[in-house]
């Protein structure tokens, strides 16, 4: 549960290679970009839970809760959301634009971070 009692929803909608990650213009040891793949998507999962359980009515998230605590893989709980969640692949690709845009904002401070763990 995240501070505001709204529950931590357990997605696999965001799926960023390390690709992507050097195409942005991030370059790291291979073992970074992979931890940074895992936080950039674990966080956009994350926004996309948040917003997606503000459309839901009580009944629908005491559902939600049930499928979690049941241990419902994170892509049921996706096509769970898309058939109740008006806008939910808007949801999607909005956090994910926001959260890359994020990425590429930080990278000067990402690169300086490797730079300062080479050194360390």
């Amino acid at each position: 549960m995240n501070n505001d009692n709204t529950p931590q929803v357990n997605l696999d909608e965001a799926l960023i290679t390390i690709d992507q990650l050097r195409e942005m213009g991030l370059n790291l040891p291979e073992q970074q970009l992979q931890e940074l793949a895992v936080h950039v998507q674990d966080t956009i999962n994350e926004r996309i839970g948040e917003e997606a359980v503000e459309s839901l009515t009580g009944e629908q998230l005491e559902e939600l809760i049930t499928m979690q605590d049941n241990g419902a893989p994170g892509d049921q709980i996706s096509e769970w959301l898309r058939t109740r969640v008006p806008d939910y692949e808007q949801i999607v690709e909005d956090n994910t634009m926001i959260v890359l845009g994020e990425v590429v904002d930080d990278i000067d401070a990402i690169q300086r971070q490797k730079s300062e763990t080479e050194r360390g």
